[in-house]
């Protein structure tokens, strides 16, 4: 993959093990390679010291996908696109679109910040030696108008906290009962709603009409 990159332009290619130097050497010799971790690594830096259009492509371990996407969350405005190859049962998460059981916090944070879109599936005889899971790859595109605020994220992730609950419910936790309901009932929202089953722009809608009435 980082040879195919490397031919067609500029490539800075992170890698934790220092063993792959050598080979990459040899496959990728116009790539620029980094031997670091990627979680302690400023993207956005190495990022912008590339020319647009730019583009992050990664077969992301397991174990750190999710903080990876935490880090390209916070480096949006940095790259055109990503192209992100993840365990399945993550992809489903990122792709989840409101009513689907695995649609949680991530899937809406996600969703308001990029164009998420599937690109392939990879089963396990794809690499050597093979996984245990299934694995497909995604398309992020960052949007125009993607903002999200501290207050937005903490919202949509504390409403999540308990997913089976009715959202009235995990809402009343932190104010009054009745004026959740009020601003549901203004909204056109279902009382009797779980989280999964709101979309982006109802999230963004009930977070500014409650935080409007608290103040």
């Amino acid at each position: 993959m980082t040879q195919r990159l490397s031919e067609n332009g500029r490539t800075i290619a992170i890698e934790l093990d220092a063993r792959m130097a050598g080979a990459l050497a040899e496959s990728a010799p116009n790539a620029t390679v980094l031997i670091q971790n990627v979680l302690k690594t400023d993207i956005g830096g190495l990022l912008g010291q590339l020319e647009r259009p730019r583009a992050v492509v990664s077969n992301l371990p397991y174990v750190i996908t999710s903080p990876v996407l935490e880090m390209l969350d916070v480096s949006r405005d940095a790259f055109d696109c990503a192209v992100l190859l993840m365990q399945k049962e993550v992809a489903e998460k990122l792709l989840a679109q409101p009513g689907a059981r695995t649609r949680g916090s991530l899937s809406v944070i996600m969703q308001l910040r990029f164009e998420i879109s599937k690109v392939c599936s990879a089963p396990p005889s794809a690499f050597m030696p093979p996984p245990k899971v299934h694995s497909i790859g995604l398309k992020l595109i960052p949007r125009i108008n993607g903002d999200l605020t501290q207050s937005q994220r903490e919202f949509i992730k504390a409403a999540f906290r308990y997913p089976r609950k009715m959202l009235v419910n995990n809402l009343a936790q932190a104010t009054d009962r009745s004026a959740v309901l009020i601003q549901f009932d203004r909204l056109g929202l279902n009382p009797r709603c779980r989280p999964q089953e709101l979309t982006e722009v109802d999230w963004l809608r009930l977070e500014e009409a409650l935080r409007t009435r608290a103040h």
